[in-house]
């Protein structure tokens, strides 16, 4: 059976959360809005630092995008345990987190 990632999908705006799902499933995951899941993928303010630091506290990845001028605030959600990214690097940087998670599965035979 072939491991398909879940991922939370959460955005401020319908539109653009639209578009976040579909990288997601172009990436091959299952995008979701609701538990559980495998990871997260979040637009910057959709989520306190403190939010993410309890998802990663128990192993889930966090990948945060926003707007680059937004460096301050991304680095606070780095510092939290996200790997966050400018909105111009979100379609690489949500396939990373899928490969990411299919290699983890691997690893740990969660397939």
């Amino acid at each position: 059976m072939t491991y398909v990632p879940v991922v939370l999908v959460k955005t401020r705006d319908l539109f653009f959360r639209a578009k976040v799902e579909d990288y997601v499933r172009r990436g091959g995951g299952t995008p979701t809005r609701s538990e559980p899941y495998d990871a997260a993928v979040i637009e910057l303010g959709s989520m306190t630092a403190d939010e993410v630091q309890q998802l990663t506290a128990v192993g889930t990845a966090v990948l945060v995008f926003g707007p680059h001028v937004e460096g301050p605030s991304l680095r606070e959600l780095r510092s939290a345990g996200a790997t966050s990214v400018p909105n111009s690097r979100l379609p690489e940087a949500v396939v990373e987190l899928l490969d990411y998670l299919s290699t983890r599965s691997a690893n740990t035979g969660d397939a």
